[in-house]
C-alpha cells in the first residue's frame, strides 16, 4: 500500500467527501497500442492488441482488524482475475494496524482503472508452413515474467512453434490471471493463420471430441475443456447477426450456469475484438479513460443472439470452459469480420470495421 494516498474517515461517506474526488471522464485522445506492429509473413497474419480494462462490476474492497487477516476482495466477485493481486488487501491490514481499529478499504471506479492489472497487450504474427504453424510475438509486461506465454493443447494435427518475447512496459500493471490469457491471444493467431492458409479445419482436428465442437474455430483449455464458435456477420451491412457456440466440458455441475458463463464469455470476446480499449498516456502511463461508458463494452441491446450447445461428454466436470469459449468466439469473430470486410483488421479493437462502428456508442 506504500506510495498510494489513502483517505480515511469514520464512514465511507465521510472518506469519500474528504477525498474531494474529481469524477473520471472519457478522453477525446485516440488510444495507441503500446507495442509496434511486427512484419506480417507472406500468407500469414499479424495482430496488435491494446490496453483493455477488465471493467468488473464490484470495485475492490477489503476489511481487517488490527493484527488480523484481511478479507479477500474475491468474496465480492472474482473479476475474472482482476482482483487476484489487489492492493486493497495490504492496505486494509496496514491501515488497521496503524489506527488500531477495524478498517474497510473500498476502491472508487477510478482507482480500479489506475491500480488494477490489465490484460497484457501483444504484437505477434502467425503463419502455416509445411505442416507447422509458426507463431512469433512480444508481450508488454509489468509485474510478471515470461513463463505464462503458452496456449492450451492444440486441437489440430500440426506442430505449433511459438516464440514469445516479454517487453517491459512500465505504463500499467499487467497480470496473466485475467480471463483466457494467453489462451485467446494464441487461439486467434492460430485460427487466423489457418484461415489464411486455406486448410480445412475438419481434416485437421485430432479426434472426435474436438470434432464435436468444431465450427469456425476450435480451442482447448489446459483442463481439457474445449469449445468451438461461429460468428455470423452480414456481408452487406457488417452487422453481427448470430453467435453459435458448442462447448465440451465433461458432465456440467449445472447446465444453466455453464450456458450463462458461455454467453458472458461470448460478450466479452466480441468486445475485446471489436470495441473495447482504453487510452493510456504514453509518457506518464496514466489511464485517461476512467468511466464504465468509456471502456467500449458492448451494450446488452447491441448483442446478437447467442446459441450455446452443450455437447454430451461423459466424465468429470472440466474447469475454465468459459475461457475456451472466450478464445473460440474471439477467433471466429476475427475471421468472420475479415470475410465481411474483405480485408483483415490487424489491431484489436478493430475500430475501423463496419461491425465495430455499428456497436460503438
Amino acid at each position: 500500500a506504500k506510495g498510494v494516498w489513502w483517505v480515511v474517515g469514520d464512514s465511507l461517506h465521510e472518506a469519500r467527501t474528504r477525498a474531494t474526488k474529481v469524477q473520471g471522464r472519457r478522453t477525446t485522445v485516440a488510444g495507441e497500442a503500446p507495442l509496434p506492429e511486427v512484419i506480417c509473413p507472406e500468407g500469414g497474419v499479424r495482430l496488435v492488441t491494446s490496453w483493455v480494462e477488465p471493467a468488473y462490476l464490484e470495485p475492490d474492497a477489503s476489511w481487517c482488524v488490527p493484527g488480523g487477516e484481511p478479507a479477500s476482495p474475491l468474496a465480492n466477485g472474482g473479476a475474472f482475475g482482476g482482483k487476484v493481486a489487489s492492493t486493497a488487501v495490504t492496505a486494509a491490514r496496514e491501515l488497521a494496524d496503524r489506527f488500531g481499529r477495524a478498517v474497510r478499504v473500498v476502491y472508487a471506479r477510478e482507482d480500479c482503472v489506475r491500480l488494477g492489472p490489465k490484460r497484457p497487450p501483444i504484437a505477434a504474427s502467425a503463419v502455416v508452413r509445411e505442416g507447422t504453424l509458426h507463431l512469433r510475438g512480444s508481450v508488454a509486461v509489468n509485474g510478471f515474467g515470461a513463463e505464462p506465454f503458452t496456449g492450451g493443447p492444440s486441437p489440430y494435427d500440426f506442430t505449433v512453434e511459438a516464440d514469445w518475447t516479454p517487453v517491459p512496459n512500465p505504463a500499467l500493471p499487467t497480470w496473466p490471471a485475467l480471463r483466457a490469457f494467453p489462451l485467446a491471444e494464441h487461439a486467434v493467431l492460430v485460427e487466423g493463420a489457418i484461415h489464411e492458409s486455406g486448410h480445412d479445419r475438419a481434416a485437421l482436428v485430432r479426434d472426435e471430441r474436438h470434432a464435436a465442437v468444431l465450427l469456425d474455430s476450435c480451442v482447448v483449455e489446459r483442463s481439457g475443456a474445449c469449445a468451438g464458435a461461429r460468428v455470423d456477420v452480414d456481408d452487406v451491412t457488417g452487422a453481427l447477426e448470430r453467435v453459435e457456440i458448442r462447448v465440451n466440458a465433461g458432465d456440467p455441475l449445472d447446465e444453466v450456469t455453464l450456458r450463462s458463463y458461455a454467453t458472458g464469455a461470448a460478450h466479452m470476446a466480441l468486445g475485446w475484438v471489436l470495441t473495447e480499449g482504453i487510452t493510456v498516456d504514453a509518457e506518464t502511463g496514466e489511464p485517461l479513460d476512467l468511466t464504465i461508458r468509456s471502456f467500449g463494452i458492448i451494450r446488452a441491446k447491441d448483442m446478437p443472439p447467442v446459441e450455446v450447445a452443450i455437447v454430451d461428454d461423459p466424465g468429470p466436470p472440466l474447469a475454465h470452459s468459459s475461457d475456451a469459449v472466450f478464445a473460440a468466439v474471439a477467433a471466429a469473430t476475427w475471421n468472420s469480420v475479415t470475410r465481411a470486410e474483405g480485408a483483415r483488421p490487424e489491431r484489436f479493437p478493430a475500430r475501423d470495421t463496419r461491425t465495430s462502428r455499428l456497436l460503438r456508442r
